[in-house]
């Protein structure tokens, strides 16, 4: 589903938003 997509990569984004401004 196109929700579960975009669901998926806010998730991504976030962790990866979140890994970045950790380090």
């Amino acid at each position: 589903d196109r929700r579960e997509m975009a669901l998926f990569a806010v998730g991504l984004w976030h962790n990866v938003f979140a890994v970045r401004v950790v380090r």
